[in-house]
């Protein structure tokens, strides 16, 4: 919440202040200091054993960077209170960039064959996200709690596409995903040699690894064990809904959205115009970027713009720096399908 008592802010800076609470089960006052370590978390708590140890981590380099502090404050059986400000500056109006116009999916398109997704996630909760998303769109779903349950429904209800969370206790994502791989080997295999016997095509099941932990090595890892795409938590609407289109090749009615103004027009065309521009690799390098959510790397290939681009250079960097990698992906999307349908 902003605080306007303090005399020493020009008129151009704002400090903020946040403040979460809960009323869970408390950290003891000996395990505070430890507690931003990463891939530490309290022993005391009764989910102690879910999640990489890393969230509290981040947020604190996240802070950090905008030049704050976080602040705990927590007692055993009362719960805890995080706490943090930061000082920001106040952009005039005008500078401050408009929200990129996003058309939400309602359903499949019509006159498309069903598909299957098979949901695999241990927390209830992110699981029932997708069910939630996925179920009022059109696809029909199976879920899985871990990778034994996993693999089983894919034997019996051969889905179409897994999302495959990666860290699940019992057999996590990766070996799941590494014994169906080698069961459709298995199965290509037979059908192959059972020459006499009437089959169709062998179908491979597409998989999307899903998973909070932000290390390029586990997604090189993912891939290597079978996955063919990769998403990160927490998982955006769109851009799941984007990469399923990709692996399946359906197609979405969308809501309408209202016209944007002349002004909005001409700006959105000039960054097309000036993308467009753009070498064809270093627009597929800014995809991928935005696609993994790295924020390092779209800033990098930003500074390798012209100076003539400004307007597409300060709307990379705000979306980047802002963590809008959804905007970029729009922005991108069409170019990366026009060179994909003119290669030869």
């Amino acid at each position: 919440m902003p605080d306007d008592s303090s005399q020493s802010d020009t008129p151009q800076t704002q400090r903020l202040q946040f403040e979460v609470i809960d009323t869970g089960c408390g950290i003891a006052a000996e395990e505070i200091e430890d507690l931003f370590d990463a891939f530490v978390q309290a022993k005391h708590s009764h989910r102690a054993n879910e999640g990489t140890g890393l969230g509290l981590t981040i947020s604190r380099h996240f802070v950090n960077l905008m030049g704050g502090h976080i602040r705990v404050q927590s007692a055993l059986g009362q719960g805890s209170t995080f706490a943090f400000e930061i000082q920001v500056e106040v952009q005039a109006e005008a500078a401050v960039l408009s929200p990129v116009e996003t058309s939400r999916v309602l359903t499949l398109a019509q006159d498309q064959s069903p598909c299957r997704i098979l949901i695999v996630e241990d927390q209830w909760q992110n699981r029932q996200f997708l069910v939630e998303l996925l179920s009022s769109i059109g696809f029909e779903l199976e879920e899985a709690t871990n990778g034994y349950e996993a693999i089983a429904r894919w034997s019996t209800w051969h889905p179409d596409l897994i999302l495959m969370d990666l860290r699940m206790p019992g057999m996590n994502g990766f070996d799941a995903v590494r014994q169906i791989r080698q069961d459709e080997q298995a199965l290509r295999s037979q059908s192959q040699t059972q020459s006499n016997i009437d089959y169709s095509p062998f179908k491979a099941t597409k998989i999307i690894a899903l998973t909070a932990d932000a290390f390029e090595e586990t997604r090189a890892t993912a891939l290597e064990a079978g996955c063919d795409d990769f998403i990160r938590k927490p998982v955006q609407e769109s851009l799941l809904l984007t990469k399923i289109a990709e692996h399946l090749g359906v197609q979405y009615i969308y809501e309408m959205t209202e016209k944007r103004s002349p002004e909005a027009n001409v700006a959105a065309e000039n960054l097309d115009c000036d993308l467009s521009l753009m070498p064809v690799e270093w627009i597929a390098e800014l995809h991928q970027a935005a696609t993994e959510g790295f924020d390092d790397r779209i800033l990098q290939l930003v500074r390798q713009i012209p100076p003539d681009y400004s307007c597409l250079s300060s709307s990379l960097t705000h979306w980047a720096t802002n963590y809008q990698f959804e905007a970029i992906t729009q922005l991108t999307q069409p170019l990366i399908e026009y060179e994909t349908d003119s290669a030869p």
